[in-house]
């Protein structure tokens, strides 16, 4: 019997994401149009249109509740006819009113909506709105309609649309809109979709006036019996189809099992907040065929490190709670699994649901999942954690700035205070509070204003109860309250970072006297506390105040780590002042590899993603700008993965992380390009990564060629599985041997496909289980008899650990990990740890080119 399972509603909204495509209910209530177009020609107007929701019933009257899917665009605003919920009585109907905002940079705005019964929860009806924004019908559609003829459930035919770009010159296409007019998924687009989609919004290589744009259609039948469909299309240009495009698809009973599953993906491309947000989402694995399927396991699998663990699911229906054994599902009937989205960490968290089945072999499928974290972290930029004033004459203040800086993707407000009976003689500004946002350092002044002798100290703490990590911050501060007519501006140097390699620093210090215009002689010159040969001082300006001195530091011969230094000037009462200096002497430096394969793809297939890092190595902070790919436009799509937002920083031991996907391609072909990191390492600003990938269209595709599991804890069991995803590029069914593969790696998931079908893919999960301390190298090995000669290989790579000695809790962990949520792509809870196995990582995948890595260890640093 099949089951239904109510909708679960998100607990935060979710603006734009992918939304399911599925007829669902017993057909009591049923919605007309299932999808509502509602197109928007003007700049500035609105649009509205409706959906009817009809009872087909003879004698059953619903209390009927209609609510967005947790993945709409929330401008998009509805009403029911009557109140909501509403009854609907037998043979009656009822108008679900929307409309769609006006236009703004979008060109298409979807949301699914839930008819729900309101008395038992139970679903009845599934419909659609799009807006679709455009002003111009110069999309020449060629055919005008496709018919893809007979199709078994299970299986899809494509044929392809071009879409002659007939607008005005000038106006060049680089984004497109598709929708289809099925709810069902009968219809999905291929390319440029990534992947098979019945809707998708998709940047493309740049289409002038008069060039084609070629568009792939699948049918993908559900079930038996005629399948019709209109074609929407839009564009950044805000085109739209100069005539209607029909697509029509008659979808034939398949003999065995079949596999079907709606949606095919998820993306919730508007971040859930780490802290207090998730979202939920249903995925219907049914089976559309006939006999007995056996869905053997779930589970998710590593996209982004340690992603897995933010996706979890409840299976409802005629499987339950965690499927880790045999459930079967005869002809027609259905398993729902509710997806969880809650996030850990703070940037993007992408996965796959891993589903292993058996129709009438062993096969896997792959759902991707996509979405990210959003919150706030809060840091003193640069690790600066004390403040030194000097000597402040009395009636007289001095100024200390320092900065607060957010490495997260929303505003955080920071609460200002001092330490208890330290005001006066200090004051904070601004008092009380500061927000600070992403990427951008917030200034916070510290006032030290002394109006009796003495030495005072406090402590400036900037606190903020909704950041993941950081908080509180706090900085000790000193200053002294000075009765010397002889006082310094600034009465201190607080210097922060001083990189080796940047070269000599210099700082002009004024003299000046307290009781001017009464002047103060100064005595012989100024002096340092204690002998340092990398710090000079130049002789006073003039004998008398107002005067100044210089103060060179040479830092390439200074030791990494904290200076902290007295600088006296003496005058001719034999006072003496003493000026401290403060700075951390760092190394900026950084490993980034020098070329990335992402791997082979099928002609016409879809394809993955592969993560590409530059990790700090040194001890500086380094400051990040938005990396680059050199081509414009670039046959490879770039999205940021952590930080989500540049410009950002980048503390010691840290990396950032880019995610790189290659564009789907018509013919066999090599893709390259160039990234670039941008920095301010000193002679190094640009750091040079080369992306390569590749199309064929015969024999087997293998992506990623090389996995690198980072630090993993020796004899500690975890889920730390990353996915392998091969592609049948053939004609004809691929015949797939056994992997081969040795302890501590492992093939996590139950079941490797013996066969791929023409077009088929199969994913499976690698892991890495340590019972040794070190770097352990090899070689994931997969033949077939189609293909001697040239077995498929993955490099695999990883470090096992020792377990960490446990330490006390710092506090302002919120409960949450500590890890710095821009920290290592590896298993280590220490950010640092990324260090030493990305090294051995790029001498194992390029052992044979030395170029092929770029190592800028203490770039442009003077050695001794």
């Amino acid at each position: 019997m099949r089951r239904q399972l109510s909708r679960v509603i998100a607990g935060a909204i979710v603006i734009g994401a992918a939304v399911a495509a599925y007829a669902i209910g017993n057909g009591d209530i049923r919605a007309t149009p299932e999808v509502t177009i509602i197109t928007i020609t003007s700049t500035t107007g609105t649009g509205t249109g409706g959906t009817t929701l009809q009872n087909t019933t003879t004698a059953t009257t619903y209390s009927t509740l209609v609510g967005s899917d947790a993945s709409c665009d929330p401008m998009l605003m509805f009403s029911l006819a009557g109140g909501n919920p509403a009854p609907i009585a037998p043979q009656t109907n009822r108008l679900v009113n929307v409309t769609c905002p006006p236009r703004g940079s979008a060109a298409m705005r979807r949301c699914l909506y839930h008819a729900t019964n309101n008395t038992t929860g139970t679903a009845l009806a599934d419909f659609m709105t799009v807006c679709l924004y455009g002003s111009s019908p110069t999309l020449a559609p060629q055919p005008t309609s496709l018919d893809f003829g007979p199709v078994v459930v299970g299986e899809s035919a494509m044929l392809q649309l071009d879409l002659q770009h007939a607008g005005a010159a000038g106006q060049t296409i680089s984004r497109v809109y598709l929708q289809t007019s099925d709810l069902d998924g009968n219809f999905q687009f291929s390319t440029p979709c990534n992947p098979d989609a019945p809707f998708c919004d998709e940047d493309i290589l740049a289409v002038s006036q008069g060039d084609t744009l070629p568009v792939q259609i699948r049918c993908t039948p559900q079930t038996a019996g005629m399948h019709t469909a209109q074609i929407y299309v839009g564009t950044n240009t805000f085109q739209l189809l100069a005539q209607p495009v029909t697509v029509t698809c008659m979808g034939t009973a398949a003999t065995a099992p079949v596999l079907g599953v709606n949606p095919t993906s998820l993306d919730l491309p508007a971040p859930i907040e780490v802290l207090s947000g998730s979202a939920n989402v249903v995925v219907h694995l049914t089976n559309a065929g006939s006999g007995t399927l056996l869905i053997n396991d779930v589970r998710t699998v590593d996209v982004d490190s340690g992603a897995s663990i933010d996706w979890t699911y409840t299976a409802t229906g005629e499987c339950s709670g965690l499927i880790t054994s045999s459930c079967s599902l005869d002809g027609g009937e259905q398993v729902d699994l509710v997806i969880t989205f809650d996030p850990s960490r703070i940037g993007r968290r992408r996965a796959t649901l891993l589903v292993s089945y058996k129709d009438t072999i062993d096969r896997t499928k792959e759902i991707p999942l996509d979405a990210s974290g959003l919150g706030a972290t809060l840091g003193a930029a640069g690790g600066v954690s004390t403040l030194a004033f000097g000597s402040v004459p009395i009636g007289r203040q001095s100024t200390i700035d320092f900065e607060l800086d957010n490495h997260g993707n929303r505003d955080i407000t920071a609460q200002l205070a001092l330490a208890t009976g330290t005001t006066p003689p200090f004051t904070v500004s601004p008092a009380t509070s500061a927000v600070v946002a992403p990427s951008v350092p917030r200034t916070i002044s510290l006032t030290c204003a002394p109006t009796s002798t003495g030495d005072f100290t406090t402590t400036v703490t900037a606190q903020a109860m909704d950041a993941l990590i950081g908080s509180p911050v706090s900085l000790s501060a000193t200053c002294k309250g000075s009765p010397l007519a002889l006082h310094a501006n600034p009465t201190a140097l607080n210097l922060g970072e001083i990189r080796k390699g940047g070269g000599v620093v210099n700082h002009t210090v004024q003299l000046l006297s307290a009781t001017a215009p009464t002047q103060v002689t100064l005595a012989g010159q100024p002096l340092l506390e204690s002998a340092n040969s990398s710090i000079t001082l130049a002789p006073f300006s003039q004998a008398t105040t107002p005067s100044s001195f210089e103060i060179s530091i040479d830092p390439a011969e200074l030791p990494e780590g904290q200076l902290s230094i007295n600088v006296l000037v003496t005058d001719s009462n034999n006072d003496t002042l003493a000026i401290p200096v403060l700075a951390k002497i760092v190394v900026a430096s950084y490993e980034v590899s020098g070329s990335v394969d992402l791997g082979t793809f099928c002609v016409g297939q879809p394809t993955t993603s592969s993560n590409v890092s530059l990790a700090s190595d040194g001890t500086a902070t380094i400051r990040l700008t938005q990396p680059t790919l050199d081509k414009s436009p670039s046959p490879f799509q770039l999205a940021n993965t952590s930080p989500s937002v540049y410009p950002s920083t980048l503390a010691a031991g840290t990396t950032a992380t880019v995610s790189i996907t290659p564009q789907r391609q018509l013919a066999v072909t090599q893709l390259d390009d160039t990234l670039t990191w941008h920095t301010d390492v000193e002679n190094e600003q640009n750091a040079i990564t080369s992306i390569t990938a590749r199309f064929i269209d015969r024999g087997a595709a293998i992506a990623p060629p090389a996995i690198d599991f980072g630090e993993v804890t020796i004899h500690l069991y975890s889920e730390d599985g990353q996915r392998v995803i091969i592609q049948n590029c053939n004609a004809t069914p691929l015949q797939l041997d056994q992997p081969v593969i040795k302890t501590p790696f492992s093939i996590d998931s139950p079941t490797f496909p013996p066969m791929l079908n023409p077009n088929e893919t199969a994913t499976f999960s690698v892991g890495f289980h340590p019972t040794r301390i070190g770097v352990i190298t090899d070689t994931l090995r997969i033949t077939s008899p189609q293909l001697p000669g040239a077995p498929l290989l993955v490099t695999l790579v990883g470090e096992g650990t020792a377990p960490e000695e446990p330490t006390p809790d710092a506090g302002g962990s919120n409960g949450k990990d500590n890890t710095s949520f821009y920290a290592c792509n590896c298993k280590s809870t220490h950010p640092s740890g990324v260090i030493p196995i990305l090294i051995a990582v790029m001498c194992v995948l390029f052992p044979r080119r030395s170029a092929s890595f770029t190592r800028r260890r203490r770039a442009s640093v003077r050695l001794p």
